[in-house]
């Protein structure tokens, strides 16, 4: 892959340049560009090395209030829909819109952080959460709260991104694992205070305090990172930094110094429209609509007017399914002009095709993994907390230390993920391992004396920190994986579109549980709980289960309501025990690559851009002497 090339001059108000610093640069991401040229410069200049790692403890600041927000509104969430008599249906719609818009998003984030910086991105980030987070607390109505956990969960996920996107920006491939894990260690820490958070704010509308505070602890954590971002920004103006636009390429080398071919001319018009088309606005918003309007209808036809016979539940399908084929066609539709051509092909496409995830065969195999492992598991933990919260004796206190074990579980053990990759180099006998691992917790779950859920305290908690574990080892390695597979000019859209389709799994996870919980949980309620319930009751139970809970443990109404708890979640478990056996297959076929001093396996460049030679020659092993069964454990754990 050719080199671009960028000048460092400094400026004394003389005709000839003093000083001329070349760094290579390999992506023709504008934002890209900046970072991986000031990690080159910083290992000459002090300055941008201390502010580099600002940006480090700025990041883990800003990481730590997301982790404090995610560790709580999961539980205000439960008080919110329940308030607007919705809890069911509300639950499963709020799931989906956030969890879809939020990352359908991603794409269009990478691009933009590309196109406009990295601190640009940060800032609208800041700013959607804060006005989500605001419209959240005074919201009057479950369609004003669902829409302000839309703006609120695009505004978080786009800073928790870019998080991301900055700790792979600066890292070599041997401590990428180990680095982004650890933007979760909050998550470590918050559950134990954020218990008493909840605990203290209680089961009233204090949930509203709850989000407002949030309005202002995480945009005041943003500013030290966004304040960095732009000091190095008008550091490299003064430095005089340029960076070779993405319309122009590199002709070769001579005499070791990079020369560039110049741009094409291109009208200011058609700038515009090359910035559009790299955005891919109008692409993702169909795509955006497309998936929100099919799947919606299934979280929200149980408090429908005629259910599936109403003409609104209808027309949405219809429509997100007319959205996601126009897509598809306005994706495949070429440059209509030479010159729109020669632009396509310097700027390149905004959302990869087809034929892209054919050719990074590792991506494809990735997509996969975390697409159905993120269906199954929200399968398994959409209404978990709900379950436990009813099936359970424990205090406010002990639900919500249980609600984050998961997390807590996955966090740690992604740090032990990013650790014996860096020891060992290599990731795919962790991430076999860790799928195998999540079978069992799915299996733990299942009652073995018949067609019903677990209620042993021990078996639900083993069963989260299992699943964590073997989360993380899949999770962690199917992110340095897909990364490795590509130069950096496209890793902030492999990551994109890894969450986009991880969310799109977990979206769909989602409305089929609304499905399912609509079907069964009704009809359960009935048959289990006693019969002086009348009709109008169980139907109140089934909106708003925080009815439940204010019965005794051991009164009839609460161990009826437990037994129709416990046939429901059975019908979540089994089918997400059978798609982790896909996921397991698919881990099979996984890639293996070296991880090594390199910013990718594919350039053989560091993180600062300079050429380090292709570090993946001569670490294949030589199969040809191996036993079949060798081979074998071989190609499943170590190809």
């Amino acid at each position: 892959m050719s080199n671009q090339s960028l000048n460092l001059d400094k400026k004394d108000g003389a005709s000839e340049q003093e000083s001329v610093h070349d760094a290579p640069v390999n992506t023709p991401s504008i934002g890209g560009n900046k970072i991986e040229a000031l990690r080159s410069v910083a290992k000459s200049s002090p300055s941008v090395r201390r502010i580099l790692w600002v940006i480090g403890i700025g990041v883990g600041i800003t990481s730590f209030a997301y982790a404090i927000q995610v560790s709580t509104s999961s539980n205000f969430s439960v008080w919110a829909t329940s308030s607007f008599e919705s809890h069911s249906s509300g639950l499963s719609a709020l799931s989906v819109a956030t969890t879809l818009i939020s990352s359908i998003c991603k794409p269009f984030l990478a691009k933009f952080s590309d196109v406009f910086g990295r601190p640009s991105t940060y800032f609208v980030g800041t700013l959607l959460y804060l006005v989500g987070f605001i419209v959240i607390s005074q919201s009057p109505t479950l369609a004003a709260y669902i829409i302000g956990n839309v703006l609120g969960s695009l505004g978080g996920s786009t800073v928790d991104f870019m998080n991301n996107v900055i700790i792979a920006d600066l890292t070599d491939l041997q401590w990428r694992g180990f680095y982004i894990a650890c933007l979760g260690i909050p998550y470590l820490i918050t559950p134990w205070f954020s218990a008493s958070i909840v605990e203290s704010l209680g089961t009233t509308d204090d949930w509203r305090w709850g989000y407002l505070m949030f309005a202002i602890i995480l945009p005041v954590s943003t500013l030290p990172v966004i304040g960095a971002l732009v000091w190095l920004h008008l550091r490299a103006k003064k430095l005089s930094i340029r960076v070779v636009p993405t319309a122009e390429r590199v002709a070769g080398v001579e005499d070791g110094v990079e020369q560039a071919v110049e741009a094409p001319r291109i009208s200011l018009a058609l700038r515009v429209r090359s910035s559009i088309h790299e955005l891919d606005a109008l692409g993702l918003l169909l795509l955006g609509f497309g998936w929100t309007l099919l799947l919606l209808p299934f979280s929200l036809e149980s408090g429908a007017k005629g259910r599936w016979s109403n003409p609104s539940m209808i027309v949405m399908i219809v429509v997100g399914a007319i959205c996601l084929i126009a897509f598809i066609l306005f994706e495949a539709l070429p440059a209509p002009s030479s010159q729109e051509q020669d632009l396509y092909e310097y700027v390149g496409p905004p959302f990869p095709p087809p034929t892209y995830l054919d050719t990074q065969y590792s991506c494809a195999v990735c997509i996969i993994i975390n697409f159905v492992y993120d269906l199954a598991t929200m399968l398994e933990t959409l209404y978990l907390s709900s379950y436990t919260d009813i099936v359970s004796d424990w205090s406010l206190q002990g639900w919500t230390y249980y609600s984050n074990t998961l997390n807590i579980s996955l966090c740690a053990f992604g740090i032990v993920a990013g650790a014996l990759q860096r020891l060992t180099h290599r990731y795919k006998a962790l991430q076999v391992s860790g799928l195998c691992l999540q079978i069992v917790a799915y299996g733990l779950l299942i009652s073995p004396t018949g067609k019903a859920a677990t209620t042993s305290t021990a078996l639900l908690v083993v069963s989260q920190v299992i699943s964590g574990m073997g989360g993380a080892f899949s999770v962690v390695g199917s992110a340095v994986a897909a990364q490795a597979s590509v130069p950096h000019e496209d890793m902030a859209l492999v990551m994109a579109l890894l969450a986009l389709w991880a969310s799109v799994g977990a979206s769909i996870g989602s409305a089929i549980s609304s499905v399912i919980w609509s079907r069964w949980m009704p009809v359960n309620l009935r048959q289990y709980v006693p019969a002086s319930v009348n009709d109008t009751q169980v139907a109140e139970f089934y909106a708003d289960i925080t009815l439940i809970r204010a019965y005794d443990f051991d009164d009839p109404v609460r161990q009826g309501a437990i037994e129709a708890y416990r046939h429901t979640l059975w019908v979540f478990l089994v089918p997400a025990l059978v798609l982790s056996f896909i996921t397991l297959g698919a881990a099979c076929f996984q890639t293996n690559y070296f991880l090594g001093e390199q910013h990718d396996a594919v350039t053989g460049t560091d993180p600062g851009g300079e050429v380090t030679g292709n570090q993946q020659e001569g670490k294949k092993v030589d199969t040809s002497a191996m036993s079949m069964p060798r081979k074998a454990l071989y190609y499943v754990f170590g190809a």
